[in-house]
Parts: C-alpha cells; sequence; structure tokens
C-alpha cells in the first residue's frame, strides 16, 4: 500500500504469515523455524515499495527485525527528502520535522559507515585478487643442474633436446612412405611407389 508505513506494513505481514504458518500446522504440516523466519523475511521485502526494497536488498539483513529497522530508517530519510510541504508548514510541526531531522542524520550516518565498510571488504578482495593474478610465475630452475630425460645430458630440458628432435625427423622421413598416402611434400613420393609406370 502506497500510505501504509513500513511499521504497519511490517505488522501486518507477520499477521498475515502468523495466519498462513498456523492453517500448515493445523493441516499436520511440520514448518521449521528457521524456514518461518526466511519466509517472513522475504515476504516482507517483496512487499516494500521499490526506493526502499532496493536498499534493503542491498544491505543484506540477517533477520526479520533487522529489515524492519532498515527499512524504517530508509522510509524516514526518504519523508525528509521529500517532505509535505503542509506539514512542514505548521510551527507545531517544526520541533517534528527537527527530530526527524537528526534521526534522518543518524541514519545517513549509519549508512555510510556500512557502505564504507563493505567497500573497504571489496576493496581488500579486489588487492587480493590483483595481487594472485600479478605474482610472476614461477621461474624454471637454473639449467646446470636439469638433466634431460631423453638423452641423459645435463644442461636442458627433454622438450628442448636436440638429440630427440633429430630422432623425431629421421623417423618422420623414414615412415612417411609407409603412412602417408595423400598428395604433398611425402605424398608424391608414395604414389610414385605404389604405381611405378
Amino acid at each position: 500500500m502506497e500510505q501504509e508505513s513500513v511499521k504497519d506494513f511490517s505488522v501486518r505481514i507477520e499477521g498475515l504469515a502468523h495466519k498462513c504458518l498456523n492453517n500448515h500446522l493445523e493441516n499436520g504440516e511440520n514448518i521449521s523455524d528457521s524456514f518461518r523466519a526466511r519466509l517472513l523475511l522475504s515476504q516482507f521485502v517483496s512487499g516494500l515499495k521499490q526506493s526502499i526494497k532496493a536498499q534493503v536488498v542491498a544491505a543484506n539483513p540477517s533477520d526479520f527485525k533487522t529489515a524492519v529497522e532498515i527499512a524504517d530508517r530508509i522510509q524516514t530519510s526518504q519523508s525528509i527528502l521529500t517532505p509535505n510541504i503542509n506539514s512542514v508548514s505548521d510551527f507545531a510541526h517544526i520541533n517534528d520535522f527537527a527530530k526527524l531531522l537528526k534521526s534522518t542524520t543518524e541514519t545517513f550516518t549509519k549508512s555510510l559507515e556500512l557502505v564504507t565498510q563493505q567497500l573497504q571488504a571489496l576493496n581488500t578482495r579486489v588487492d587480493e585478487v590483483q595481487k594472485s593474478r600479478q605474482s610472476a610465475p614461477p621461474q624454471r630452475q637454473n639449467k646446470n643442474r636439469v638433466t634431460c630425460f631423453h638423452c641423459r645430458k645435463q644442461g636442458h630440458y627433454a622438450n628442448e633436446c636436440r638429440k630427440k628432435l633429430a630422432e623425431r625427423r629421421q623417423n618422420d622421413t623414414r615412415n612417411s612412405g609407409r603412412y602417408s598416402y595423400g598428395r604433398g611434400a611425402y605424398g608424391n613420393n608414395n604414389m610414385q611407389r605404389r604405381n611405378p609406370n
């Protein structure tokens, strides 16, 4: 409801949830307390006005009571930002307006502290991710101590072994006539062997 305050809405939604859950209990269904609390919290947040709901969701309240307090502070701060001119013009309401302004200032201060804490935590996490990405790749050992697994000589790895490379090239030229039947560098010789014409 557009004119309903957050506190009134919280009382109404709590009553409706209580009735609904009692109906389930009468039907013999067993519902855990944690499920009830989550259900009440989700129904409360989903029923809020969009301008309040977004900020409550961002605050990520842990329980219903906390969500009501956050939503009430937001509603109070919004009413100060866009006050009803008719109610402020009356001298009797100026004192109420001052109280409201003070509470809103406190609300903004608390909200700003919360946002600052969240930003600090986020910055810390971003720094950790950047440091992990910038860390130098592991260095290879000094090659003087390395022994090749292929030729058993020191000074290089097997993937850099010249003997292994030479053996591969020699095997490729020997086997090219046996396994390759297509046209290409080795295929033409192959075709000549098969068709001596």
